[in-house]
């Protein structure tokens, strides 16, 4: 199982005030570009609606890694650092968990892989710098947000009987593993909350 991820005791430096509309705005323009770059093709029940899938939850996998990825570079107090790194860890094993998945189903060359990997690398250089308490809190909130459908989808994996989870761990304890994620950003976005507000 993974490692419990800790409370953090003090606030870090925010991150740039444009943050969290940066992301919603480029998490939109992602979503309509896969959408418009895929519309000719008709999903099945099954594969191609679990492939859609898949690749959804990629693409929000690479953008949260490219987030906590800027934030652990960041100037940030010891305590932050070590959650971002913890963080890091988790989202990079999960998402080679869905990798794994989507290894069965797709070839190469998915648009929607391309579109994660430019949105990932837009929201890293947007997360880069930190500023403000406000920002962080935004971005904390959107990690957050981001990891309850993790949960969501880990939790759907486990009530259909022809998948089973690639690796040491099964859904039900990816979907634990979620579950402490949030909650470690939980305290730490209540903790900048606290002071900011």
């Amino acid at each position: 199982m993974t490692t419990m991820l800790h409370p953090v005791q003090k606030p870090a430096a925010g991150v740039s005030r444009r943050t969290g509309v940066a992301l919603l705005v480029g998490a939109a323009a992602t979503a309509a570009a896969v959408a418009k770059s895929r519309s000719r093709r008709r999903l099945r029940v099954g594969d191609d609606a679990l492939e859609s899938y898949l690749e959804d939850h990629l693409s929000g996998a690479n953008a949260a890694i490219q987030v906590v990825e800027g934030l652990r570079r960041a100037p940030v107090s010891p305590a932050d650092r070590g959650l971002f790194e913890a963080l890091f860890r988790h989202f990079t094993a999960d998402r080679e968990v869905v990798r794994a998945l989507l290894a069965g189903l797709t070839r190469n060359g998915s648009p929607k892989r391309a579109a994660a990997s430019a949105a990932g690398k837009l929201i890293a250089q947007v997360v880069d710098a930190p500023k403000d308490s406000l920002a962080l809190l935004r971005v904390l909130e959107m990690l957050s947000i981001g990891i309850q459908g993790k949960r969501c989808m880990w939790r759907a994996f486990q009530r259909v009987p022809q998948l089973s989870a690639p690796g040491r761990h099964s859904f039900a304890e990816l979907e634990a593993s979620a579950v402490a994620q949030w909650e470690a950003i939980e305290r730490r976005r209540c903790a900048v909350a606290r002071r900011l507000f």
